[in-house]
């Protein structure tokens, strides 16, 4: 046998000699995947030392995605991989380890997932954008807040949350996810609110709708095949904060006023609030 193909990569340790948080969630993925229907790559070992971990990864020698719409069925994808981790690894109880859990490790009320915090950082050296901004950013976090305790006592899976386009793979039309730095224990749609934030990124508003229509017709179809529960909260609690998150970043607002206009980035904040309603979710999916 050739020697195997590895990546190679360094990461910082957030306590002397601890196992950093990737390893411990690319491990849970990689021992969720079946045979049959693999999914992300191979963890082959890792060194730990006082400051930093080196990990060696499986290098997949495939072809990245170059726009979302190589990704070709996506919504199928992310419901598969996700319908996996609830089988193999939380069919019988959760995992126990806090700091891997979306609640239990405090990452449900950091600044990147808290709508009061990212909006009350913008507006320390902002005025509104427009008229009922601080309105409609309390009428998110309130809609987050009134879902989240049913949330986090929810079925559990493992989630990735970090879709840029160089962690897909494709090796003979299978499609790979890889980089699992971002990656959480979550709960049945975070993952499909992360895309549906990559495509609101991408895509003005029409275009957005038809390919988040797409996507969510085939993840809710995939989905309710394998789980009862109600997908919907899991992928708002991801989407609002993230996309939020976004497009209130200085670099964003620069991007918009050279490229498409400042009207068209206050559009898309106020789309956002079109998805406290189940129903813009309903609508889209069926």
């Amino acid at each position: 046998m050739g020697r195997q193909s590895i990546f190679e990569k360094k990461i910082r340790n957030t306590r002397l000699f601890a196992t950093p948080r990737e390893v411990r969630i690319h491990r849970l993925a990689e021992a969720s995947q079946s045979v049959s229907s693999p999914f992300t790559a191979r963890l082959l070992r890792h060194r730990t030392g006082p400051l930093r971990t080196i990990l060696d990864i499986e290098f997949l020698n495939g072809r990245p995605a170059r726009r979302l719409r190589d990704l070709g069925d996506i919504g199928a994808f992310i419901a598969g991989f996700e319908a996996q981790t609830r089988v193999h690894l939380f069919s019988n109880g959760g995992v126990t380890d806090r700091e891997l859990d979306f609640y239990k490790s405090g990452a449900s009320v950091s600044r990147r997932y808290n709508i009061r915090a990212i909006a009350s950082s913008y507006r320390k050296n902002h005025p509104e954008p427009f008229d009922g901004f601080d309105t409609l950013m309390e009428d998110c976090a309130v809609t987050l807040d009134v879902e989240d305790q049913e949330l986090s006592e929810a079925s559990q899976v493992v989630c990735h949350l970090d879709h840029l386009l160089q962690n897909f793979i494709y090796i003979d039309e299978n499609l790979y996810l890889i980089d699992w730095g971002e990656g959480y224990i979550g709960r049945s749609g975070f993952d499909a609110g992360c895309f549906m934030m990559v495509m609101m990124r991408a895509y003005d508003i029409p275009v957005f709708r038809r390919e988040a229509s797409a996507f969510l017709k085939s993840y809710s179809r995939q989905a309710s095949a394998v789980s009862s529960e109600d997908p919907v909260p899991g992928m708002r609690r991801i989407f609002l904060p993230r996309m939020l998150s976004y497009l209130l970043r200085s670099d964003a607002v620069k991007r918009f006023e050279e490229r498409q206009g400042l009207d068209a980035w206050r559009e898309k904040i106020r789309r956002l609030g079109d998805f406290i309603s189940k129903r813009t979710w309903t609508d889209l999916s069926t």
